[in-house]
């Protein structure tokens, strides 16, 4: 990582489709969607997933895994307001509360939970 001349890493879905080789695009919301619906099934102690974390540390790669808007993605349901604005929402202009009730990514029939453990394996 350092060897390619960058020492931080950004944005968690980026990492995790390091392990999704088959999404080519990801300057589309499948950037998100993918590891939304794949997530929850990589194997954090697969050779892949070792070979890049001991690298990273060797060389003391910075992750920043901005977690707080994937919780938003993969957790907040269209009508509810993102856990990490509930605190302040009660405080914010109505127009920007009203925009935290769209917030979140529509799960496809049948995998709310699906994204909900992406989610808990983005943090692990």
């Amino acid at each position: 990582m350092r060897k390619l001349g960058f020492d931080e890493i950004q944005h968690a879905n980026f990492l995790m489709l390091n392990f999704t080789p088959d999404v080519k695009n990801t300057n589309t919301p499948t950037r998100f969607t993918e590891v939304a619906k794949r997530g929850a099934d990589l194997d954090l102690n697969s050779a892949e997933v070792s070979i890049v974390r001991e690298v990273a540390a060797s060389r003391h790669t910075t992750l920043d895994p901005t977690l707080s808007i994937f919780e938003d993605m993969f957790l907040t349901r269209a009508g509810e307001i993102p856990r990490g604005f509930q605190p302040i929402a009660k405080r914010l202009p109505p127009q920007v509360r009203r925009g935290l009730f769209s917030s979140g990514l529509t799960p496809p029939a049948g995998m709310d939970q699906q994204y909900r453990k992406s989610f808990a394996k983005m943090v692990s």
